[in-house]
């Protein structure tokens, strides 16, 4: 298969946007710069989810999901506790902190990933329960993040995208 030169892009352009959003934290999140960071996390993730679930395999091994998620996500996430000083009293790893919690969910939607595009309507169903979870307070409690449901059915669009292409073809 020929390397479509256009996701690289795409994720450079996403990688600045993620960095410029966080950078626009600094300066405040109301008026016009309020207004900027608004829009660019209103489609930066879900475009960078939807890209890691294109390109993520139905068959994904066990053992090398472990290596490049859950290992670093532990690596990490441990390492911004202990700099923060606040490790002893903080450390739950189905609750992670800053922007670890993208590594435990491409886990989570990567092993799972075989088992819900055999549900017919999964997407949609996903959509309502990400919804659902982002207007309850408990939900945070539930499993370990909300941004893991709310984002889950972008992951899960790419079957249904890679279908379609292979029906073209």
């Amino acid at each position: 298969m020929k390397r479509d030169y256009s996701f690289d892009n795409m994720k450079v352009l996403l990688i600045t946007l993620v960095v410029f959003g966080h950078a626009l934290e600094e300066f405040g999140t109301t008026g016009k710069l309020g207004l900027i960071r608004a829009v660019i996390y209103s489609f930066h993730m879900p475009l960078f989810i939807f890209i890691s679930g294109y390109f993520s395999k139905s068959d994904a091994k066990p053992d090398k999901l472990l290596k490049t998620t859950i290992i670093p996500f532990i690596i990490f996430n441990t390492i911004w506790l202990f700099t923060q000083g606040t490790a002893i009293n903080r450390i739950n790893f189905f609750k992670p902190i800053y922007v670890f919690w993208y590594l435990l969910s491409l886990f989570f939607w990567r092993v799972t990933v075989k088992y819900f595009d055999r549900v017919k309507g999964i997407v949609i169903l996903a959509f309502i329960v990400g919804i659902y979870c982002g207007c309850i307070g408990e939900a945070e409690r539930f499993f370990f993040n909300i941004q893991n449901r709310i984002v889950f059915p972008v992951f899960h669009t790419r079957l249904q995208i890679q279908k379609r292409k292979y029906r073209k073809n």
